[in-house]
């Protein structure tokens, strides 16, 4: 039973963590008319760089139609260009726009500002543990098909 209590606190503790991030990145965000959903779009990628979005998508482990969906609306509200490849046609390439990577440096800031909250009450030790850990867990996961 204690068990069962610990995998339920650990459940609890990343829902909790996933919602004060996005009541936060909704706020913060409000201005530049996206939301914490579209805003790991702007931060996988790098300004000059062109990726297709089959690309994308395996780096955020989203499915295409997810990229779809985001990158539609970041191409209308200017963040994002996107043209179809020449080498194939069949290939959608992006790319951040000069409007895009400022909206990225401030997403940046933002989460640089989150991570300093969210590290406060650790000290420097604590702090790599517990990145290291959870990117060994992130590592060890599939995403159902």
């Amino acid at each position: 039973m204690e068990e069962e209590a610990t995998k339920n606190k650990f459940g609890y503790h990343i829902w909790l963590l996933n919602r004060l991030a996005q009541t936060r990145f909704s706020k913060v965000l409000a201005p530049l008319s996206i939301g914490p959903g579209q805003q790991v779009y702007l931060l996988a990628l790098q300004p000059g760089e062109t990726i297709n979005q089959d690309t994308l998508a395996h780096r955020l482990r989203v499915d295409r139609s997810n990229v779809t969906r985001a990158l539609t609306a970041l191409v209308a509200q200017g963040y994002i260009h996107r043209e179809r490849s020449a080498q194939d046609g069949r290939q959608w390439l992006i790319t951040l726009t000069e409007q895009g990577t400022e909206a990225r440096r401030l997403v940046i800031s933002h989460a640089s500002a989150w991570v300093d909250d969210l590290k406060a009450p650790l000290n420097e030790d604590e702090w790599q543990q517990l990145t290291t850990l959870l990117a060994r867990v992130c590592q060890h996961q599939v995403a159902p098909d």
